[in-house]
């Protein structure tokens, strides 16, 4: 197991098992979804900057390596939707 820098924001362990993990923390744990503001790179603003911790969801190496698909994810977001409107 290599060494994990503190200064790393995500540890990624690759695989179906990890993915699914990050976004059940991601979308319900967290609940990041519903409550950070995800904004633009461009602005002076940091509390509307998508580089704070936490604005964005970290799902990309799961998607470029093919552990999840877009299908997954958008089924999620429907699925923390319908459940946040409850």
């Amino acid at each position: 197991e290599p060494e994990i820098s503190e200064r790393a924001e995500l540890h990624w362990k690759g695989g179906e098992t990890a993915a699914i993990a990050r976004m059940q923390h991601y979308f319900f744990e967290s609940d990041a979804l519903g409550l950070e503001y995800v904004g633009a790179t461009m602005t002076t603003d940091p509390s509307k900057s998508v580089l704070r911790d936490g604005a964005l969801s970290k799902l990309s190496p799961w998607l470029a390596h093919g552990c999840i698909s877009p299908r997954l994810i958008h089924a999620e977001v429907h699925r923390y939707e319908a459940k946040r409107r409850k």
